[in-house]
């Protein structure tokens, strides 16, 4: 395990006076309160961005939800499940599976993201008993640089004959 500690001087040029700080967190927090403009703190603060992947606008303008939001460097991906662009159900478990992954996959593409990238996972799943064949789909995807992974159970989905959500979060590279 390797421990890297880091510290920030920062020099305010009006007061004449600089202040050193131990962390990125205490650094943002002192240029945050020097700041004189709302642009000013602005400008510190991390962008959003909405993310309406070619094919998934329907959800955004019937359902009012985004695909994903980009926050700074961290992607947050809403649920894909195994429907196509006309909202249509993906018959079959196996085939289910693949659609929402391959939904998943075009939210992350459209973040400049890859599945390397997602450092957590989240399934929801209609019937537990599926869920060795999911695992045969999910590890098509994920092959390397595993993101933490919660599978729950639930009744039902947003849609009949739905059998899994994906959600996740990933982090950029820079």
């Amino acid at each position: 395990m390797a421990l890297t500690l880091g510290a920030f001087f920062l020099w305010n040029e009006d007061a004449g006076a600089g202040v050193l700080c131990d962390t990125a967190i205490a650094a943002t927090d002192f240029l945050e309160r020097m700041a004189k403009t709302s642009a000013e703190r602005s400008c510190l603060m991390a962008t959003r961005e909405t993310l309406i992947p070619k094919g998934m606008e329907q959800l955004y303008e019937r359902f009012h939800y985004a695909p994903a939001v980009k926050v700074g460097q961290v992607v947050y991906v809403a649920g894909q499940v195994g429907r196509d662009e006309n909202l249509q159900v993906i018959a079959g478990a196996e085939a289910q599976f693949v659609q929402a992954f391959e939904n998943l996959k075009k939210v992350l593409t459209a973040a400049g993201a890859t599945f390397s990238d997602v450092v957590e996972l989240v399934t929801y799943h209609t019937d537990m008993r599926d869920l060795p064949v999911f695992m045969q789909v999910k590890d098509r995807y994920f092959t390397k640089d595993y993101p933490t992974w919660t599978a729950i159970g639930t009744s039902a989905l947003a849609m009949p004959g739905l059998l899994v959500e994906l959600k996740c979060t990933a982090v950029l590279q820079q």
